[in-house]
């Protein structure tokens, strides 16, 4: 989700649309409602199709967003959205790593979230969610090491 964004048209008539991005991820394993953790970085979306997709490096590696939090919606699967490594070469315990230095949501926010009420986009979570990653811009966006 844009905190802020600048947004407009290319000379084709694709969208673009860049700013700070919160990305929200899920904690990796087989939960239901698992654990959500976020950053936020620069990210420069542009239209592919009907959606609307990035790339960022994130801990070293290449993520590819999508939609709201960066999966359409959901929160990201770090098992399935990167774009240089095959999976058997993204271990399990870097993916754990990732997830680990990222920001914890507040309790009451992942409660809100996993409740839901959005379609493809956020739900009435979305603008809580926006205000706290407002409120903690500068612990969300910083650096990441590449896991070991």
């Amino acid at each position: 989700m844009f905190l802020q964004c600048k947004s407009g048209y290319d000379k084709d008539g694709q969208q673009r649309a860049s700013g700070p991005f919160l990305i929200v991820a899920q904690k990796p394993g087989k939960d239901s409602k698992p654990e959500l953790r976020a950053v936020v970085r620069h990210v420069a979306m542009r239209q592919l199709g009907h959606f609307m997709v990035a790339s960022v490096k994130l801990g070293g590696f290449n993520l590819v967003l999508s939609g709201t939090y960066g999966s359409d919606g959901l929160p990201v699967n770090f098992g399935q959205h990167f774009i240089d490594h095959e999976p058997a070469r993204f271990t399990e315990v870097q993916a754990n790593a990732l997830f680990n230095s990222m920001v914890p949501l507040p309790a009451e926010l992942q409660a809100a979230f996993w409740e839901g009420g959005g379609h493809n986009t956020g739900g009435k979570e979305m603008e809580p969610l926006r205000q706290w990653a407002k409120a903690n811009l500068a612990l969300l966006r910083r650096p990441i090491k590449t896991p070991a």
